[in-house]
């Protein structure tokens, strides 16, 4: 069997390590509600122009969780010191006073965190794909004059070239008569 001094001592330890856990998680939710709420206002020009934009209440929802998860933090630093208050009063009565507002608080500015930024991934996905399927390339050739690219109609007039790169289509004789070498010889002494 433990003593007292054991006993309280053991129970101040936990209560002292409830404390830190508790100051941590707030300044952690306070932080990434307040980060998120920045980042998602000085980015979302980026992802797409809002009068362009798709899924526009999966923004608005994003911005009014990070709104009532900072809320709720707010309200329950106020609520944690009253509900500390009332159990040191009543630190000699048999039930404690209840605690379930705080609890309460606590879960909404924790788990509106994950909420926020669930729509704000939706929204951020959304505009991204609609973004690159408005950048995707046009599968039709552009034609630039004095410019052969392959894979373009290979029936396109050719430029006439004399000497042994000629196109053999525009070089047949018009003359049946002719040989291609005629031809070719007519051609350069007419230049």
């Amino acid at each position: 069997m433990r003593s007292e001094s054991d006993y309280n001592h053991e129970r101040d330890g936990i209560d002292l390590a409830h404390a830190q856990n508790d100051a941590g998680r707030d300044a952690f939710v306070g932080l990434v509600h307040t980060a998120l709420f920045a980042a998602s206002i000085a980015f979302v020009g980026d992802v797409a122009p809002l009068k362009d934009a798709v899924l526009k209440p999966a923004l608005l929802a994003a911005w009014f969780f990070n709104f009532v998860g900072l809320l709720a933090l707010t309200i329950s630093f106020q609520a944690a010191r009253c509900a500390a208050n009332k159990r040191r009063s009543a630190l000699n009565d048999p039930t404690p006073p209840s605690t379930r507002g705080v609890d309460v608080l606590n879960g909404v500015s924790l788990w509106t965190f994950p909420v926020s930024l669930l729509c704000l991934f939706s929204f951020t996905t959304a505009n991204v794909v609609q973004t690159n399927d408005r950048q995707k390339p046009s599968t039709t050739a552009t034609v630039v004059p004095g410019h052969r690219s392959p894979g373009l109609d290979a029936t396109a007039p050719r430029p006439r070239v004399p000497g042994s790169n000629a196109d053999p289509a525009s070089s047949r004789p018009t003359d049946p008569a002719r040989s291609t070498r005629e031809h070719l010889i007519a051609e350069s002494k007419a230049r």
